[in-house]
């Protein structure tokens, strides 16, 4: 090639330059403008579901507490039932364990007020063995009479040689109750129809499962 005849001005280097910057910023552009916008749609994402998941628990913090007043509490020294998912029962008849919020577990008797702490606090039937010992249960047991009140079945861990503990008393006196409670034809399974039926167990499961993946996916683990 002649470079000879090639006219080469100042206008014509500043416009060969000015092309040459275009093109770069151009090929740049390609290559940081959508790694930026992906970036800020990740980070919009994570805020929405930051915002969608302190909701939820907002809301379940403002669920009415369980009445825990016909419970005892399981000792931790029965490791096998002592803790729970968090929030969820089970039921044997007319006994239930039931998970707090911590998944301590608590052991009672169906009362009226507890099919309605159970309802409102949005827990969740699961399957968990009830550890009672008695007639008809894995474990047997010799009846006890306390102030007058026979008690066939009882928590499996209450030894009946020894009935003058607090946990006896307590014991005693939410049996007491229940029997008062469904005095003349109020039946505790007419409640738990109306209550806790598993289709609603369903649906609040599917709902946790969602919230938890969410937080999962906040700090950035997969959820299997």
């Amino acid at each position: 090639m002649n470079f000879d005849n090639l006219n080469i001005t100042p206008g014509n280097i500043i416009m060969m330059a000015t092309i040459s910057t275009l093109i770069i910023v151009a090929a740049v552009f390609s290559f940081v403008v959508p790694p930026i916008k992906e970036w800020r749609r990740k980070r919009a994402w994570k805020k929405a579901t930051i915002e969608a998941v302190r909701k939820e628990d907002e809301r379940i913090a403002s669920l009415p507490r369980l009445d825990t007043q016909y419970f005892i509490k399981i000792p931790p020294s029965e490791t096998r039932f002592a803790r729970g998912v968090p929030r969820t029962f089970d039921t044997r008849y007319n006994r239930v364990v039931v998970y707090d919020d911590n998944g301590d577990g608590l052991l009672g008797l169906f009362m009226p007020s507890t099919f309605e702490g159970l309802h409102d606090g949005e827990y969740i039937q699961e399957r968990y063995w009830v550890p009672f010992r008695g007639p008809g249960e894995m474990y047997a047991g010799e009846p006890v009479v306390i102030d007058r009140q026979k008690i066939d079945i009882y928590p499996i861990w209450m030894n009946p040689s020894h009935t003058n503990t607090a946990e006896w008393r307590r014991w005693t006196s939410i049996e007491k109750a229940f029997k008062e409670a469904y005095r003349g034809s109020a039946k505790y399974s007419d409640l738990f129809q109306i209550f806790t039926p598993w289709g609603r167990s369903d649906e609040l499961r599917k709902k946790r499962r969602e919230l938890e993946a969410m937080r999962a996916s906040i700090a950035g683990k997969k959820k299997k």
